[in-house]
């Protein structure tokens, strides 16, 4: 499948997060993260985080 053209050629968005903590969730929410700070089309204004969850976005 080929990527849509439009889709690098997007607005920059400005995005808030909140992190939720505990074990599991924190492995997922590192994929998650991983995954959104790689996309060039979006801007971080805020993470608000407990647990696991605040250890990623200090990380990030």
């Amino acid at each position: 499948m080929q990527p849509d053209s439009s889709l690098a050629e997007r607005e920059p968005r400005t995005i808030n997060l909140a992190l939720q903590g505990g074990g599991a969730h924190g492995a997922f929410t590192w994929g998650v993260l991983d995954r959104l700070l790689d996309e060039p089309s979006l801007s971080f204004e805020g993470i608000v985080a407990t647990s696991a969850g605040a250890m990623n976005a200090a990380v990030a």
